[in-house]
């Protein structure tokens, strides 16, 4: 696998996948919602962090407060390709997808990764799925049940790492969602759509093709295409859906290769007894592909996106319909992290500073901009007010920090030392202990705990 080869010449285009991959549970929670009939309380961990963006909607924030001062606690699964936040089980478990080790290797072919939270140490590892594992975050249910795919089968683990059902798929997914009524939703790479049983793995309605004729050939599929989801390449659906259990509506970018640009496009799913999705509309909006996956306001009524053309867009998500369009001025390397309060956080670029935005209704106003470090990673935001991103000084490509900011002010809390030698991370995740883990691309997990006087 070409990655570090890819990144170099790839550094400037959004890291699609990165985090949308490319993407909590709300900057604010989610609750059951419903979407008419066989509505249940969501499945989701109670860990706070059992999707890949935290939450159905894709918001990369908890409603739990996180701590001012962080320590580097471990260093684990150094040297394999990362391109997925990884996920955290109700004990304090992380679970991780991980690709092969760079520059070739003769380890056991293991590709998922339990790691005991406190410790750094492996717990096991699982060679169930192969090397493209490395594009998705484990699902976790509030049962500790796993639920991770590759380009064969979308396969349900136990939190000891048995396997629980496989299911044979076309293509391979970005990461599941859960539906209101507890099942498993997910999209290949090339906009097939699959609803699965949580229990017994058995499709609970016919996959649908978003793009009917479209075809996987592993031979000439590429994952890095999903770094950008562009019409030229063999990536199509490359980000995470969102789902709004109260109106069963969810959402996910799609770049048809017969009719660019890139859309964002909105379905509803109806369960019960014989579940169906229902198309509602569509908007061709997203300039030079999809840059992030696409975020759900907590009240369920504005969606967040990145194109791959310097904007955070904000939409209607009942109509499709543009609300406000704000210029970045870089092209985003993943996805928002969006707070209940309105706070948008962008993902960064090598030659951007972090910076947060607020929703001020009808446009985006410019809450703060750092002098001293570019985002490169999509941030992680608790209920207390505090941003967790990984950064690098503008237009350096190597060496990342942890910074710990106030949200709404940008002023720096906390700073700890991550990689020297890795470009980029794909996605923070904590846990209501205040673990903190933080994939790098290319040298392994780094975890935090909350420091102790």
């Amino acid at each position: 696998m070409k990655l570090l080869t890819t990144l170099a010449h790839r550094w400037a285009a959004p890291l699609g996948i990165l985090l949308g991959l490319s993407g909590p549970a709300g900057c604010g929670s989610d609750g059951a919602g419903g979407s008419g009939s066989g509505t249940v309380a969501a499945p989701y961990s109670t860990s706070g962090w059992g999707a890949i963006h935290a939450d159905a909607k894709n918001t990369d924030s908890v409603p739990f407060d996180g701590p001012e001062d962080l320590s580097g606690a471990f260093h684990a699964v150094s040297g394999r390709i990362i391109a997925a936040a990884a996920t955290i089980g109700p004990d304090d478990t992380v679970y991780v997808g991980v690709g092969p080790r760079l520059g070739g290797s003769t380890d056991p072919a293991c590709y998922l990764f339990a790691i005991d939270g406190a410790t750094g140490e492996e717990r096991w590892c699982s060679g169930e799925v192969n090397g493209l594992a490395a594009t998705s975050s484990p699902l976790i249910d509030a049962d500790g049940n796993l639920y991770h795919g590759d380009d064969r089968a979308m396969v349900s683990f136990r939190a000891d790492g048995s396997v629980r059902w496989r299911t044979p798929i076309e293509g391979f997914p970005i990461s599941s969602q859960f539906t209101p009524d507890g099942r498993v939703l997910f999209m290949t790479q090339i906009g097939r759509l699959y609803v699965v049983d949580r229990a017994t793995g058995a499709l609970a309605m016919e996959p649908y093709a978003t793009l009917p004729g479209a075809t996987y050939d592993p031979a000439t599929s590429s994952p890095y295409d999903c770094f950008t989801g562009k019409a030229d390449g063999t990536c199509y659906a490359a980000n995470t859906p969102s789902i709004d259990f109260a109106s069963g509506r969810f959402f996910f970018t799609l770049t048809d290769p017969a009719a660019p640009p890139t859309k964002l496009v909105a379905m509803r799913y109806v369960g019960g007894t014989s579940p169906r999705v229902e198309p509602e509309w569509e908007n061709s909006t997203l300039e030079g592909g999809s840059a992030s996956s696409p975020d759900i306001s907590r009240d369920g009524k504005r969606l967040y996106v990145n194109d791959a053309a310097n904007h955070v867009l904000a939409l209607d998500a009942r109509t499709g319909d543009v609300i406000w369009s704000y210029d970045l001025g870089f092209s985003p390397l993943g996805s928002l992290c969006t707070a209940a309060d309105g706070t948008i956080i962008p993902t960064g670029a090598r030659d951007a500073a972090a910076l947060a935005l607020r929703d001020a209704g009808d446009h985006a106003e410019l809450l703060w901009k750092s002098s001293e470090f570019g985002s490169r990673s999509i941030a992680v935001h608790t209920a207390n007010g505090l941003a967790y991103i990984v950064g690098a000084p503008p237009g350096a490509l190597f060496g990342l920090t942890l910074f710990v900011v106030d949200a709404r002010s940008g002023v720096i809390l906390d700073r700890e030392p991550i990689a020297a030698n890795d470009a980029a991370t794909v996605g923070s995740s904590m846990s209501r202990s205040g673990l903190l883990v933080v994939p790098a691309l290319l040298d392994g997990l780094y975890g935090f705990h909350p420091a102790i006087p």
